[in-house]
C-alpha cells in the first residue's frame, strides 16, 4: 500500500488465500490425500483520474505489482467514484460452517486505503 501510496492517489489491495484438501476412498479405505494452497493479490488503483487494475500470485513482487497496476492507468476507465477508507482485515466476514470442517474454500483479505 505504501508503494502503491506514493504514486497514485488511492489504492485498494485484495489478497486471497485458499486451501483445499481433497480426499478419496475405494473399497472403503483412504486412497489419496491431496493439499494444494494459492495465494494472490490484486491491486487497483487510481492515478490522476483513472483507473489501473491487475492480479499476481508472486506475492514477492510488490514493486513489479505497482508497475502493472499504474502502466494501464492513463487508458483505464475515468474513476467517478472514491475508494472506501481503511479496513483491517478482521473486519472481513468469512464462511466456515465448523472447526473440525476439512474445507475448500476461501478467506479474502482487504486492506483499502484513500
Amino acid at each position: 500500500m505504501e508503494l502503491a501510496g506514493r504514486r497514485a492517489q488511492q489504492a485498494e489491495v485484495y489478497a486471497v488465500s485458499s486451501q483445499e484438501m481433497p480426499v478419496s476412498f475405494e473399497a472403503n479405505r483412504l486412497k489419496q490425500i491431496r493439499t494444494a494452497a494459492s495465494h494472490s493479490v490484486t491491486l487497483c488503483v487510481i492515478a490522476e483520474g483513472h483507473i489501473g487494475l491487475t492480479s499476481t500470485t508472486r506475492l514477492d513482487a510488490a514493486q513489479a505489482l505497482v508497475d502493472d497496476a499504474l502502466s494501464p492507468a492513463p487508458f483505464g476507465s475515468k474513476a467517478h467514484f472514491d475508494l472506501p477508507a481503511e479496513s483491517p482485515k478482521d473486519d472481513v466476514p468469512s464462511y466456515r460452517p465448523s472447526p473440525n470442517w476439512a474445507w475448500k474454500g476461501w478467506q479474502p483479505y482487504l486492506m483499502r486505503r484513500t
